[in-house]
């Protein structure tokens, strides 16, 4: 499936669920499913425009940008619909925990968690490797310096992980 755009929100079967649509929101990086939430047209619009999930509050009927108040916002970086175009799949880059529980999911640790961790480890290093050179990142001093230099200290680190490990 293509990626949603502004002009696919009326192919949508909105009518299905009285207005709304269920919404999984994934993490972009790893595919693990943060929540689920609800959206009307509005939130889809507003969603896609601002590149920040929105949805639609049924208790308080209303939309809702998620992190309004927390700072933890959900980064879009793509919609997709179902086969049937009555569900959402939203792929985001939380900022911070998404639960208001202060987890990083609303259905608690992945089944996969240490296949979660390597992931945001890695992403985490994909994202200072991008940034410039600060005297506070190790991270970005050692991409400055060389793939020898990585090489040297993904080394040493095997070496200490083999001695602990015995």
């Amino acid at each position: 499936m293509n990626p949603l755009t502004l002009n696919d929100i009326q192919k949508l079967a909105w009518d299905k669920g009285s207005g709304l649509l269920p919404a999984v929101v994934t993490d972009a990086d790893i595919g693990d499913v943060l929540m689920v939430g609800f959206m009307n047209q509005d939130a889809l619009a507003q969603t896609l425009r601002s590149h920040r999930v929105t949805f639609f509050s049924r208790s308080r009927q209303c939309l809702w940008q998620k992190g309004e108040t927390s700072g933890h916002v959900l980064n879009l970086i793509a919609a997709y619909p179902d086969c049937d175009h009555d569900t959402i799949l939203i792929e985001a880059v939380p900022q911070g925990p998404t639960c208001h529980q202060g987890l990083r999911s609303c259905f608690g640790p992945s089944p996969r968690s240490t296949l979660s961790f390597i992931a945001e480890l890695e992403a985490l290093i994909r994202t200072r490797a991008k940034q410039p050179v600060s005297q506070h990142s190790y991270t970005q001093q050692l991409f400055a310096s060389g793939i020898e230099r990585i090489a040297q200290k993904v080394g040493e680190e095997s070496i200490e992980t083999v001695i602990a490990a015995l």
